[in-house]
């Protein structure tokens, strides 16, 4: 639909369409082929254009069990796009003078220590922003993201380990550590900070960062991977992996409320939520990387504050995108032209996402749309390994021979430090492994060996390692082929 009766508060309406009908329904006719193609059940394409909405394209399901259609109310998730509320948050609370960008991190964060770092040499909060410091850690990534097995204590005792490289390196942590620094500057969860400073301003009513309020709407775009035969739902994130590297869910509505905002002045409704100069600062590149070049007319080569620095068709842009299991999205706009999109989908596909993005900017840049992306999207569906969702599980505690001991024997609580909890259970005759959030199926694969299921397509090897008669340790390859050895508590 052409949004030209859309109530956008910080948007106001186009008096002539910018982008000609014609031309619009060319590209979605391309969009719902290649959704169609590579098995994407529903997905919104979001553009603005000189601070008003140009069009907001509603395409397929929010959910492929009910036929639910997608609307511009639709919440979905839009995970590491979260990075860019976080940045124009923290530079909200400096004008109002809360806290500097140039506060050292351990100002705000007394915990806060790094192996072989001299903490009066802290980074900045502005270094986090722009990923300036190099701080990677998978087990924080993992807990945080995937098992919420995390707490402040956890957290930093996980970070005490880690060594800032000092090379611009993109990271979930610097991110997950700015969030707890809004928190304690204005004494309020991370969700409740960006909601005040920057939803309610804009008038972004539909987005939140708590997966209760996500999800539990019905009008939520269900996460969903592609199989063969189309897309099945997955498990979403709960509240306590919501985290402030890629917490975050918004609606086509509200895309179009954050891009204008972005290429404006600072207001809304005649109310100024950031100077022109703070949103000024915002684009201001803090840190360059090597260019990665995404497509042949679009690339990356640094971060301002939360943004990535692009060049799209040769022009200055900034953009950020998203991506988890069953959700990916893409927030683009070019200053110089005033123009922005946003696609929203819900599954994981890049090469969907990249047409739609493309076409859209294109349409309003004025540009002819090209055949190279719907020519890659083809290649994608014929090239596709589709997972194997069709034989059921055969749990170990039901299959004659597979354990070496009862079944019983099996449940209990396993450890370990770095990696967290796993609980063995038996219900109904059949064991099941949870490891926070990753709540597992098991299917036997031979004598105390199996493979955890979660959900549909997320599969990873484990094994039961006994004894003398007694489970010591259960061994899982969640992360990435590596096994993590849990140790039995007794």
């Amino acid at each position: 639909m052409l949004a030209l009766a859309l109530l956008v508060t910080a948007a106001p309406l186009f008096a002539d369409p910018p982008v000609s009908r014609t031309a619009l329904d060319d590209a979605r006719a391309r969009w719902t082929e290649a959704m169609e193609l590579v098995h994407v059940p529903g997905m919104a394409v979001v553009g603005v254009k000189d601070g008003a909405v140009a069009f907001v394209e509603c395409l397929g399901e929010r959910r492929v069990r009910d036929a639910s259609p997608v609307d511009a109310d639709t919440r979905f998730y839009i995970a590491s796009v979260t990075k860019t509320f976080i940045a124009t948050t923290a530079k909200i609370l400096e004008e109002e003078r809360k806290l500097a960008l140039n506060d050292p991190v351990a100002k705000w964060l007394p915990k806060f220590s790094l192996t072989g770092h001299d903490v009066a040499k802290s980074p900045t909060i502005e270094d986090l922003l722009a990923h300036r410091p190099g701080l990677e850690s998978t087990p924080i990534v993992f807990r945080d993201a995937y098992t919420g097995q995390i707490d402040d204590d956890v957290y930093f005792r996980l970070l005490g380990d880690v060594e800032p490289t000092g090379v611009t390196t993109y990271s979930n942590v610097h991110f997950t550590l700015a969030g707890r620094v809004l928190e304690v500057v204005d004494g309020a969860r991370w969700q409740d900070v960006v909601a005040k400073r920057v939803f309610e301003p804009l008038g972004m009513t539909r987005s939140t960062g708590y997966a209760s309020v996500l999800w539990g709407d019905d009008d939520s775009a269900e996460p969903h991977v592609g199989i063969a035969t189309g897309a099945i739902a997955v498990p979403h994130k709960s509240d306590r992996t919501m985290h402030a590297a890629g917490g975050l869910g918004t609606t086509p509505n509200d895309a179009a409320r954050w891009l204008s905002f972005q290429l404006g002045d600072g207001r809304v409704n005649g109310k100024v939520v950031l100077s022109p100069e703070g949103l000024a600062d915002l684009r201001t590149r803090r840190s360059t990387v090597e260019r990665d070049t995404i497509l042949p007319w679009f690339s990356i080569d640094g971060f301002a504050l939360g943004w990535q620095t692009c060049t799209y068709r040769d022009r200055p842009a900034f953009g950020h995108g998203g991506g988890y299991t069953g959700a990916t999205s893409f927030f683009l706009f070019v200053p110089e032209n005033r123009v922005g999109v946003a696609v929203l989908l819900n599954r994981d596909s890049t090469s969907c996402m990249a047409l739609a993005l493309t076409d859209a900017m294109d349409l309003l840049l004025g540009l002819e749309p090209g055949p190279m992306l719907m020519e890659r999207v083809r290649d994608t569906a014929r090239n596709a390994d589709w997972p194997d969702v069709s034989g059921p599980s055969t749990n170990p505690a039901l299959h004659d021979g597979a354990l070496s001991l009862a079944a019983d024997r099996y449940v209990g609580h396993y450890t370990d430090e770095t990696w967290g909890d796993v609980e063995v259970t038996l219900e109904n005759g059949a064991l099941r492994v949870r490891l926070g959030d990753f709540d597992c199926e098991l299917h036997t694969t031979g004598v105390d060996t199996f493979e955890a299921r979660i959900g549909t397509v997320r599969r990873f090897p484990g094994q039961f390692y006994v004894d003398d008669g007694v489970v010591e340790d259960i061994g899982l390859a969640a992360q990435s082929e590596r096994e993590i050895l849990f140790e039995r508590v007794e």
